[in-house]
C-alpha cells in the first residue's frame, strides 16, 4: 500500500511541477525561468503555489519511499525533479533561439 501511495504522490508532484512551468511560461512567455542558479524573476503567484504544492507531494512520496527502501528512497525525488528541469530548459532554449532570430 505504501508503494502505491508513495508512487501516486510522486506522480502528483511531477504533474504539479510541470503544470507550474506551464503556468509560468504562459504568464511570461518572453522571460527565462531561473532553474538552479540565476536571478529569480517575479513570476505568477499561481506558479509559485503550484511549485510549493508539488514539492510537498514529492516530500510526502519520498518519505514513504524512504520507509520502504531506506536511504535509496531519496532518489525518488529525481522522478519529478528531472521532468521539471527539462521543461524549464526547453522553455529557456526556446527563449534563447527566439532572441537570436529577432
Amino acid at each position: 500500500m505504501d508503494v502505491l501511495f508513495g508512487s501516486l504522490l510522486q506522480l502528483a508532484g511531477a504533474v504539479t511541477l510541470l503544470w507550474s512551468v506551464h503556468v509560468n511560461s504562459a504568464s511570461k512567455p518572453d522571460r527565462r525561468i531561473p532553474l538552479l542558479l540565476g536571478n529569480p524573476t517575479r513570476g505568477s503567484r499561481k506558479a509559485y503555489s503550484l511549485q510549493v504544492l508539488g514539492n510537498l507531494f514529492n516530500l510526502g512520496g519520498m518519505y514513504l519511499w524512504i520507509q520502504i527502501m531506506g536511504a535509496p528512497g531519496v532518489l525518488m525525488l529525481l522522478v519529478s525533479f528531472v521532468p521539471w528541469l527539462l521543461a524549464g530548459m526547453l522553455h529557456n532554449r526556446r527563449i534563447a533561439q527566439a532572441s537570436l532570430v529577432a
